[in-house]
């Protein structure tokens, strides 16, 4: 029972915590409804969970325009977003920022 109650508790934390914070991209695999969003905020040890969010992310429509984002403006800290994690997504950001003349 507390399985079930930690799965729903994180589901429903992570639904929240997506609304407004991510671009409205039609089209994008994970908008479409046929994945629930945990699918991709697999837990820190699950390599299986984050490889089938990152193969659904890179089979995306919308990847370019969503790795864009991720790399640009993305503010959740956690999960797969455009096939990146989220220490991904810091390390291009990182980069990006040293690439840009001050």
């Amino acid at each position: 029972m507390v399985a079930a109650a930690d799965k729903m508790h994180t589901r429903l934390f992570f639904e929240r915590a997506l609304r407004g914070a991510a671009p409205n991209l039609p089209g994008a695999t994970c908008s479409s409804g046929k994945y629930p969003a945990g699918t991709w905020f697999p837990r820190g040890t699950d390599r299986p969970g984050r490889e089938f969010a990152r193969n659904l992310c890179l089979g995306c429509p919308v990847l370019r325009e969503c790795r864009e984002w991720a790399t640009t403006s993305c503010t959740i800290p956690v999960g797969i977003v455009a096939g990146l994690t989220a220490r991904q997504r810091r390390e291009l950001r990182d980069q990006q920022r040293k690439a840009v003349p001050a």
